[in-house]
């Protein structure tokens, strides 16, 4: 989830040149300052979240610029949601944006009239998803997910629609990744905690998405991405999916590098991830789990206090990996090289391929993990996880 108060900060930083993935050939860059780019921010702020929601609106009018269109679907807490375009205005105490008449999944909008909506169904992701597409003319498309969000436990993707569902409900990262892998959105972003696991991204590669995955191994401040930090870097940049993956991170360390509690930000490119490496290294590891030295004192790789549980946590992969003697460790740490383009970690800096990873230690965690992670049924992890000393 969301959490921590952080205050509001606005800063500037431009950028004229931007390193390129070193994996990516040459001539897939090429200058193109003429980008249309619909930047499609899914909102769920009808929780303890709700008071961020018009701050971060008003971060992306005073940094939107011409050739892109932010379009917001807000929910908020015992209010109502309602569609906004994102207007230009530099008052940051008061929000200029243009409420648009829609109707997503049967709920009619317009302005002054905000329906309650349940953002953990499906049909409103994709209602209001196609509704940007149809209305919202462009050349690339960007999803923001913004809400609270609790990673590989139960799968879940969003949490917390307060008015609206269950407290037991979520939107899964499988039914988010279905909806994007079918329509043209170039990069898919999670303003929420927890998201950059392998488990989910390994639901967005098997869904068919072949876009661009940017989350958080661990735990996002309340205050979520600086949105006039990251816009205005855009502005200068080429433009381009990876640009977009790139100034993300980059605002990301400006806003938080003096941040008290460890924070991370990672861009995956999908098309990179070869999940045959993966699943001979876990069948690997489940044959050698207590001689490999990948779960050797795993108390040093979990990313902050916060995501221990008495049923698991979250630990670094790549830093196990690299602890682990088994002879499929290359091929993977190549492959993390490969398909985690842009990351940066408050502890361990710039570049660090950072990504998460279950470490299961309630039994009925682990049977439901088995059961329902679509990383646990196509490859032997689960079993490594059984077959390791507890």
């Amino acid at each position: 989830m969301k959490k921590y108060f952080f205050s509001f900060l606005l800063s500037i930083f431009f950028i004229s040149c931007l390193r390129e993935p070193q994996e990516l050939s040459p001539g897939s860059f090429t200058k193109d300052n003429g980008n249309r780019w619909t930047i499609i921010v899914y909102m769920n702020g009808d929780n303890s979240l709700s008071d961020y929601t018009n701050i971060d609106i008003n971060e992306m009018e005073m940094g939107i610029f011409d050739g892109v269109d932010i379009i917001v679907l807000q929910d908020r807490k015992a209010i109502g949601a309602r569609i906004l375009k994102v207007v230009k205005d530099d008052n940051p105490n008061s929000l200029n944006s243009i409420e648009l008449t829609a109707t997503i999944n049967s709920k009619n909008f317009g302005p002054g009239v905000y329906p309650e909506v349940n953002m953990l169904d499906k049909n409103t992701l994709s209602g209001f998803i196609d509704y940007c597409i149809l209305n919202f003319k462009a050349d690339r498309y960007a999803l923001v997910v913004w809400s609270h969000s609790d990673g590989w436990r139960t799968n879940k993707a969003i949490t917390s629609d307060d008015d609206s569902a269950p407290a037991t409900s979520f939107l899964s990262n499988s039914d988010i990744a279905s909806v994007v892998a079918t329509r043209p959105i170039s990069v898919v972003s999670f303003d929420s905690c927890l998201e950059g696991t392998l488990e989910n991204v390994w639901e967005f590669k098997k869904s068919g998405y072949n876009g661009i995955l940017i989350a958080s191994p661990n735990n996002v401040p309340g205050s979520g991405w600086n949105y006039y930090d990251f816009l205005k870097r855009f502005e200068e940049s080429y433009k381009r999916e990876f640009d977009f993956a790139q100034v993300a991170i980059e605002s990301y360390k400006k806003t938080y590098s003096f941040y008290y509690n460890r924070v991370s930000l990672s861009a995956f490119y999908l098309p990179y991830l070869n999940q045959s490496v993966f699943s001979s290294f876990f069948t690997e590891l489940k044959n050698n789990a207590n001689t490999s030295g990948f779960f050797n004192d795993l108390s040093h790789t979990y990313w902050d206090t916060y995501e221990v549980w008495s049923f698991g946590a979250h630990i670094d992969f790549y830093e196990s990996i690299t602890r682990s003697n088994l002879s499929t460790k290359n091929s993977v740490l190549n492959n993390l090289k490969s398909f985690i383009i842009y990351s940066w970690d408050s502890v361990k800096g710039d570049s660090y391929k950072g990504i998460s990873i279950i470490d299961a230690k309630s039994t009925t965690y682990y049977t439901y993990y088995t059961n329902n992670i679509g990383l646990a049924s196509d490859t032997d992890w689960n079993e490594a996880l059984s077959a390791r000393s507890w």
